[in-house]
């Protein structure tokens, strides 16, 4: 089980903090290495929210939420959450992932696509 799935049930709250694009570095800190291992927020500027959550200070924008359900989906377990709070809190571009490649998207280009337009 991972670490942060750990955690997430047992505070039963989580956060989505959403980078800029001049953030890459930050993905390998808190994506590419186990909790257990590494103290990802030793380096990392941060606040404490309502629930709990750790948000980057420096983030471009997050979301705040308290966990309502959680349901298996084969090796994943899908953590649904109500927003507590949510923000903009810089100005910037948000870094994407796309084929392991950060992408910088304008507006336009990130608005939700259907299934049958080739979206994601």
């Amino acid at each position: 089980m991972h670490y942060t799935y750990e955690l997430i049930v047992k505070s039963n709250a989580f956060a989505v903090n959403i980078l800029r694009t001049d953030q890459a570095e930050l993905v390998d800190v808190f994506g590419k290495s186990s909790g257990r291992k590494v103290a990802k927020f030793a380096s990392a500027a941060y606040d404490l929210r309502s629930t709990g959550s750790p948000i980057l200070t420096d983030c471009l924008a997050f979301v705040d939420c308290n966990v309502m359900w959680t349901k298996e989906a084969g090796d994943h377990v899908l953590v649904v959450g109500s927003v507590a709070s949510a923000a903009i809190t810089s100005a910037g571009e948000t870094l994407q992932e796309t084929r392991s490649m950060y992408a910088q998207r304008t507006p336009s280009e990130t608005r939700h696509r259907g299934i049958n337009d080739g979206g994601a």
